[in-house]
């Protein structure tokens, strides 16, 4: 399956965000083949990939069904520099939500900051 993203920039924003999406004809953010977002840090050195759902910093919208969904993080990455500064390969660490002893993933969806999959 391939994926398709799309750089989105709020007025306010002063990090990079990209959208996932199935589909390339449909990049926003409430259609169907919506699947999350990539966000960075102000230095571009930590991503968090976010699934649907609400900002938890934001107030809190209900849903039709009265209840308030927070977006999933599904893994983020750090990039650490090396010792030649910008140029030339960086070391990657990847973070990935653990699995259960029923092979299900373990769903982080932090309701501050800190609690992100970062912290």
């Amino acid at each position: 399956k391939q994926w398709y993203q799309r750089r989105v920039r709020g007025k306010k924003s002063s990090t990079s965000n990209y959208l996932i999406s199935a589909d390339p004809t449909d990049l926003s953010r409430d259609g169907d083949s919506y699947v999350g977002k990539v966000r960075s840090n102000l230095v571009g050195t930590k991503f968090t990939i976010y699934g649907s759902g609400l900002n938890p910093i934001k107030p809190p919208k209900a849903g039709p069904d009265g209840l308030v969904t927070y977006r999933e993080e599904l893994a983020a990455v750090v990039y650490s520099t090396n010792v030649l500064g910008f140029k030339g390969p960086r070391k990657m660490t990847v973070l990935i939500p653990g699995m259960t002893g029923d092979h299900e993933r373990i769903e982080i969806r932090p309701e501050s900051e800190h609690q992100s999959i970062l912290e």
